[in-house]
This record gives C-alpha cells, sequence and structure tokens, in this order.
C-alpha cells in the first residue's frame, strides 16, 4: 500500500495527510509538511542494481524503487549500505546532470531536466537520432488507456508526439518529441513585450481550451510539460496524472502538490478550472524571473494563495497584473479561462474578478515570528516559509498561537 514516510519522526503516513500527524510523547502531532514527501511504495529489492526499498539518497532522503535520482533535494541515489535513513552527516548536494550513461528500453540518458517532485524528466536520445524528453513516473500510477489515446489524437498540434510508451523498473515512462530538448522553463518572456507577450499567452491558452473540450484535466502542468511545437507554438505533454471526463467537477485523490497546483486541488477536486490556475502561477513564475518563489517553500506558498490570494508585483504593469488577476483566482467559478483569455489577448479584456483581499489588516492580532511582529496574514506565511523561521512556527501552530 503507497504511503510516505515523515522525514521528521520516520514514520508512515497515510496519502492523504498534507502535516504528519504521529502523536508525540507530550501529546502533540508531529507537523511535518507531507505535500513534498515523496510516495513510498513498498516492494521487493529492485533488479539491475538499481536503489531497494528503503534506499536513501546521498542526504539521507528516502526513495522510491527505481529512483535514479532524490525526489526531495536532486541528490545521486546510494545503496541502504552507504548509510542509514536519516543520516545526514554529508553536504548537501544540487541536482546534477547524469554522470554515467542510463538506457532506458533503447533511449540513452543525456541530462536531466530540473524540478518535476517525484516524476523525473531527462533529456534523452534514441536510435537514428531522435532525440526528445522522458518522463518517468513514480510508482502506482497506472496508465490510462483513454487518456494515452486522447492524447494522441491531440498530437502534434495540441499535446506533444509521443513516440514511445513502457515500464521501466516498475515504473510508467513516455518519451515525447522534442528536437533540442527545450521547455518552457528554459523560455524569455516579458510583460514589457506587450505583442510577444500576448502571442505566448494566447498559443497557450487555445492549447489548453483544446485539452478541456476533448475532456481531459492535465492536474500536473508546470513548464518542464510544454514543449516548443510546430510554427512557434507551444504543445503539452506529461499527462502521467491527467484525468478524462465530461464534467465540469469531479473528484479524485490528489497526487503529488506543487506550486502549481490550483487550490481545488489540495482537496480532491477535479476541474478545466485548475489547469488555468496552473498557466497563471507559470507566468508568474516566468514574468518575475523566479522572484515570486524566492526564499518561500512550495507548502509556505499554498498556504499563502489559499488563505489570502496570489500576491502580483505592481512592477508587473496593469495588462500583465490583470490577466494574472483573472488566472489566479481561488474561486474556479469565476477564474478566467478560454474565452477571457481570448479577449484580453485581442485587446478587448474583461473585468477580472474581484477577490476582495484586503490591502491591510490593521484590525487582526498580531503575531511576533523571527523577531518580527507579523498583522498581515499573507507576510506571516511568507515569513514563515522560510527555512529559519520554519521551526519557530511550527511551534506556533501546534501550539494554537496562530490559531488564536
Amino acid at each position: 500500500m503507497s504511503e510516505k514516510i515523515c522525514p521528521d519522526c520516520r514514520q508512515r503516513r497515510p496519502l492523504h495527510e498534507i502535516f504528519c500527524q504521529t502523536a508525540r510523547e507530550d501529546g502533540s502531532a508531529c507537523g511535518w509538511p507531507l505535500t513534498d514527501v515523496p510516495i513510498h511504495v513498498p516492494g521487493p529489492p529492485v533488479p539491475n542494481g538499481a536503489p531497494a526499498e528503503g534506499s536513501v539518497c546521498v542526504n539521507g532522503h528516502f526513495l522510491n524503487p527505481g529512483d535514479l535520482l532524490c525526489g526531495l533535494c536532486g541528490g545521486d541515489a546510494r545503496g541502504s549500505e552507504a548509510g542509514t535513513p536519516g543520516d545526514t552527516t554529508e553536504e548537501p548536494q544540487a541536482p546534477q546532470e547524469i554522470e554515467q550513461v542510463t538506457v532506458i528500453q533503447g533511449w540513452e540518458v543525456v541530462s536531466r531536466l530540473a524540478g518535476g517532485g517525484t516524476t523525473e524528466c531527462f533529456r534523452v536520445a534514441g536510435r537514428e537520432g531522435a532525440t526528445g524528453i522522458l518522463t518517468l513516473y513514480p510508482p502506482g500510477p497506472l496508465a490510462d488507456p483513454a487518456v494515452d489515446a486522447a492524447v494522441d489524437a491531440l498530437a502534434p498540434a495540441v499535446a506533444t508526439k509521443v513516440l514511445a510508451r513502457g515500464e521501466y523498473e516498475g515504473r510508467r515512462f513516455e518519451v515525447v518529441e522534442a528536437a533540442d530538448g527545450r521547455t518552457f522553463a528554459d523560455a524569455a518572456i516579458s510583460a514589457g513585450d506587450s505583442e510577444g507577450f500576448r502571442r505566448v499567452v494566447r498559443a497557450l491558452g487555445a492549447g489548453l481550451h483544446a485539452l478541456s473540450r476533448a475532456g481531459l484535466r492535465h492536474r500536473d502542468l508546470r513548464p518542464n510539460a510544454i514543449v516548443p511545437g510546430p510554427e512557434d507554438a507551444w504543445t503539452i505533454c506529461r499527462f502521467g496524472f491527467a484525468r478524462l471526463t465530461s464534467h465540469d467537477l469531479d473528484t479524485a485523490s490528489p497526487h503529488e502538490l506543487s506550486r502549481y497546483s490550483a487550490p481545488e486541488l489540495l482537496v480532491g477536486a477535479v476541474s478545466p478550472a485548475s489547469d488555468w490556475w496552473s498557466l497563471g502561477v507559470i507566468l508568474l513564475e516566468k514574468l518575475t524571473q523566479g522572484a515570486c518563489f524566492e526564499g518561500v517553500s512550495d507548502q509556505a506558498f499554498l498556504m499563502d494563495v489559499v488563505a489570502n490570494g496570489a500576491h502580483i508585483p505592481a512592477a508587473l504593469g496593469e495588462e500583465a497584473r490583470l490577466l494574472l488577476r483573472g488566472l489566479l483566482a481561488r474561486d474556479r467559478n469565476v477564474r478566467w479561462q478560454w474565452e477571457d483569455v481570448e479577449a484580453w489577448s485581442m485587446g478587448e479584456p474583461r473585468a477580472a474578478p474581484d477577490e476582495g483581499k484586503p490591502a491591510d489588516d490593521a484590525e487582526a492580532g498580531s503575531i511576533a515570528l523571527g523577531g518580527r511582529t507579523f498583522r498581515v496574514p499573507s507576510k506571516y506565511a511568507l515569513a514563515a516559509g522560510r527555512g529559519e523561521h520554519w521551526a519557530e512556527a511550527r511551534d506556533q501552530l501546534l501550539r494554537g498561537v496562530i490559531t488564536t
């Protein structure tokens, strides 16, 4: 049975828990955030020299069977004989490209794409000079033939052409066409280039609209899931967590959460509006060159946007801010989708939904953290997400200080 292993107390926890509920000796809960902890699937040792169940990376994080790199820190895998879980005496290592040649079903791994949680992405080379991006999904989720058929029907104009699908050491994989291995993570966009920005947004919006009309809910849209297509267009890939449904609102167990996850995904809701939220976060990240996430963990960002909405810097300009306010509306029923985005791209914008978020919260109580006093919840959440403040903020949460 799939589960998660808390990095703090080392106890096995069910997948639905967002914070570890392991009871400590004093009766309090552990409280460690589990949203980014990789799913652990018990099983027999994996052959061919892959990490066995219960092994760890060089920084002591638990690995799933078949993991080539750690989903938390990007460090290399090491066998269980190299250290025990929790042994973190070695210095943390930055994500590295694959040093040794690895061949997955005939596809040679060239380098690793940064980011992706427990799903690993690699640039690969195949026979006769073919190049692509290989996505290696975590153990557990099974392929949905209906989703695969829907994706193939939309290729190559909307969905990226899939060159191969298969299984590698108990994990599903797929290879999509990518001439130079680039993704949207490598693209540079600017709100100052109004025409170019509108063109990119329109292309991405048209792709999401086509997915929605086909009944596909991506649920894992991120920069590495968007690759260059024909004629300066962009196509969408990485459908391993996608759902095919004819309903505007459906339910499914939440998969791994990321900074791009819509608020409703936290409670297992499936909606086409969720993918438009993800597009909004992607554009916010690109326009701010990642500054919106600097020093802030994904957990803190998710908590902040759920409680207070996304912060959109005024420096981006009113045109970009209007688009982002529409895409990042917490209420999925008023969130912008294709008709609104298309009108915006044609210079005929509609009014963005009003979140009713106050600019200040002077009537609220105050709370001290890291030697500073906070009255605005969003600013407190961002400060709490920093590594140097996380332990103090968690203690405040467990003692009821935040609720008070």
